[in-house]
């Protein structure tokens, strides 16, 4: 879903968003949401710097 999202130039917020959610409320233990958060800062900085403010570690 991720790779096919980030080759067409198209991020689902959702995605971003349910992560951010589990960060917040569990903090950030699952390795797969940080991957996850990595690539799409890597392959999609424009869309990422919208969220990137709600990162707060």
């Amino acid at each position: 879903m991720l790779n096919k999202s980030l080759s067409i130039g198209q991020l689902d917020n959702s995605l971003v968003t349910h992560i951010l959610n589990e960060f917040h409320v569990e903090g950030p233990i699952n390795s797969d949401h940080l991957e996850t958060l990595a690539y799409i800062k890597k392959f999609a900085p424009e869309q990422f710097q919208y969220f990137e403010k709600s990162l707060c570690f």
